[in-house]
């Protein structure tokens, strides 16, 4: 358990708050301007602790731009004509808007209104594929410990229209 702590500023009391992160290094958050803030904010961090759904904070202070060139560095996987496809992806579409976001700043509505905004100038299957290239990186970056949860995971997007086959 973590411990609040009162200090004294120029426009006022503030609050610190101590803790441990779950590799047991003591950290500390300050600036709280009630105690019953920093309370909720402890009680949160523990909740999240003894759930397994921590998430540093300093982990999630990495834009989103230098994030992508991660991700894809990481990508091993990948030949060299869809790294190439997804590069261009992240440096026409993603970066110019996103790139300098901290990734613990993405929400769900701001991923959404960046999709709807590229649907506007890109069809729905250019929309999907440059939504999915962010999604991947995101989702790395759940499974890294970086966020909580993705979000550009359940977005709205135009939908495909089908054309029938000529049979």
């Amino acid at each position: 358990m973590g411990s609040i702590t009162a200090y004294q500023v120029a426009s006022g009391k503030r609050y610190r708050v101590l803790y441990r992160r779950p590799d047991h290094i003591q950290t500390q958050k300050r600036g709280f301007r009630t105690k019953r803030d920093a309370e909720l904010f402890l009680a949160n961090i523990e909740v999240n602790k003894s759930r397994g759904a921590y998430i540093d904070p300093s982990k999630a202070r990495v834009l989103v731009g230098e994030w992508l060139d991660l991700w894809m560095d990481s990508r091993s996987d990948w030949r060299a004509t869809s790294r190439e496809r997804a590069r261009g992806i992240v440096v026409r579409h993603i970066r110019p808007q996103l790139g300098n976001y901290p990734l613990g700043a993405l929400n769900h509505q701001a991923v959404q209104a960046w999709a709807s905004a590229l649907s506007r100038t890109q069809g729905p299957a250019s929309v999907r594929k440059i939504v999915n290239v962010l999604s991947g990186s995101l989702q790395m970056a759940v499974k890294d410990g970086r966020l909580a949860s993705n979000p550009a995971h359940g977005l709205n997007l135009p939908g495909c229209t089908r054309h029938p086959s000529a049979t």
